[in-house]
């Protein structure tokens, strides 16, 4: 909630506001809600561009004490296999993770197996170059692991993050989650937007049963699979994986950076519903433009070797 007003803070810190820090603040308090975390979020987001290690260090107070844990044996055989060294071996191994906690062992290792295949290709035809691999790795985890009703609940019934808000706040905290489950919320008339209902924390226990059902996803016998949000995101995983496919078979050393910025088009794909509708559609639009500007280039990487 104090997001904005931090912001703000920043901004005017910056120089990029041209009131008076007092006018905000009087701006701040006029408002008549949240009047002392409102100048207190501003105040801390002026001190993050004076100085923000001072901003860290609080900050720093108050996270929760929980050692990361290391990889499982299953997932380092999984990362292994990848023959990935250097910064995309981190990427993997971090996803490979997340991706066995999202699913199970089966679905990251077919994540691991595209992958795999970039990096050995993009080995062969560019040496010590690993940009293209790591596009792959971030954004096919991306569209691997959409957020669908079992990964909202199993990350809100994560110990981690019930840990976290303990640390966070010591006296006591109550949480209340806007939710619109999709068998039950209806949108509105006349935006068409689904409206959102709050649920308090007795929703929690439901919010375990259901992470213990994610091995219905995608099978028949999903509740949530037949909606048209969730066929579009899983046909998604398999259009990236048909394009990747397409970049390696046509990879060459002229080429690579188009193929980098062909494989990349899925980072404009954000957001949820509606949003994340338009910001498909904008998606696909580039991704056209920069296949054919990867193909221009495969084209001319072949002339050039007829010649």
């Amino acid at each position: 909630m104090a997001t904005n007003l931090f912001m703000v803070g920043v901004a005017f810190q910056a120089g990029t506001i041209p009131l008076k820090a007092e006018s905000l603040e009087q701006a701040i308090r006029g408002a008549g809600v949240g009047v002392e975390q409102g100048v207190a979020a501003f105040r801390w987001g002026r001190l993050a561009v004076v100085d923000r290690a001072a901003v860290e260090a609080e900050i720093a107070k108050y996270a929760p004490k929980i050692e990361p844990a290391k990889p499982s044996k299953a997932v380092t055989a999984i990362v292994d296999g990848v023959g990935a060294t250097g910064e995309t071996r981190r990427l993997v191994e971090v996803r490979v993770g997340e991706l066995v906690a999202y699913q199970n062992a089966a679905y990251a290792k077919r994540y691991a197996e595209v992958v795999r295949r970039v990096v050995a290709a993009e080995e062969k035809v560019a040496p010590g170059k690993g940009a293209l691999a790591q596009t792959v790795a971030r954004h096919l985890h991306k569209l691997m692991a959409y957020k669908d009703e079992y990964e909202v609940a199993r990350l809100h019934a994560d110990p981690a993050f019930l840990a976290d808000l303990d640390a966070q706040f010591p006296d006591g905290y109550e949480v209340v989650h806007h939710l619109a489950p999709p068998m039950l919320a209806k949108p509105d008339p006349e935006t068409g937007l689904v409206a959102k209902t709050a649920f308090g924390p007795w929703i929690r226990p439901a919010f375990k049963a259901l992470a213990k059902l994610k091995g219905l996803r995608g099978t028949p016998l999903d509740p949530f699979g037949k909606t048209e949000e969730r066929q579009t995101e899983r046909r998604l995983i398999e259009d990236y994986v048909h394009l990747v496919d397409e970049i390696l078979a046509k990879l060459t050393p002229a080429n690579h950076a188009a193929a980098v910025a062909l494989a990349d088009v899925v980072d404009e794909i954000r957001g949820y519903g509606r949003v994340k509708e338009k910001a498909i559609a904008a998606a696909k639009t580039l991704e056209a433009e920069r296949r054919v500007a990867f193909r221009a280039a495969s084209a001319a990487t072949v002339a050039a070797a007829a010649e």
